[in-house]
């Protein structure tokens, strides 16, 4: 978990404001080279719009996809379509790497852990630059939670619920994105 999320904080959060405000600033670093940290605080503030652009689409095509089940339909009609359908035993079993689509399907909790530490990292940020954030946040945040515990529920089952082991490492995790927004 703490490897996903930390991976998934520097290559999207680091590497995209620094990037998008770099671009815009290069000419003055080059000039001015000990102003960089300077340059970097006042020019990150102006990516807000970006990242409230990638929230709200990881947040509407992730929910979309995950309520279609997409991977799951193609899969389970490529299973049918191709799979062994004789007797109702190959039918409900695992042909090459493709499952029957009533077979029930593992949550990635990590992953979307490691995807809640990114966007609660990004409001605590930008929040008090741009408090429309919150309000993004807020809507993504709730969505999500329809989404998911719709999808946990009725679709996953609970053979990998680990019990609540995941979340001494998830505070962990957002006491250090707390930090880090310091």
């Amino acid at each position: 978990l703490t490897k996903l999320a930390s991976f998934m904080i520097i290559q999207i959060f680091f590497v995209q404001a620094i990037s998008g405000s770099i671009f815009d600033k290069l000419k003055d670093m080059i000039d001015e080279p000990s102003k960089i940290i300077e340059l970097l605080a006042t020019s990150i503030p102006t990516q807000v719009k970006s990242f409230i652009q990638f929230v709200l689409v990881q947040m509407f095509l992730g929910c979309s996809i995950e309520i279609l089940r997409l991977v799951r339909v193609a899969m389970g009609v490529a299973r049918n379509r191709f799979g062994p359908n004789l007797s109702e035993k190959e039918r409900n079993s695992k042909f090459l790497f493709l499952e029957p689509i009533s077979a029930t399907e593992q949550m990635e909790y990590p992953m979307l852990y490691s995807e809640m530490a990114l966007y609660f990292m990004v409001n605590l940020i930008y929040s008090c630059i741009a408090p429309v954030m919150s309000y993004f946040m807020l809507l993504t945040f709730g969505v999500l939670s329809v989404v998911y515990r719709h999808q946990v529920i009725y679709i996953y089952s609970d053979e990998n619920d680990k019990g609540g082991k995941l979340w001494p490492c998830m505070i962990h995790l957002l006491i250090t994105c707390m930090l880090i927004s310091e």
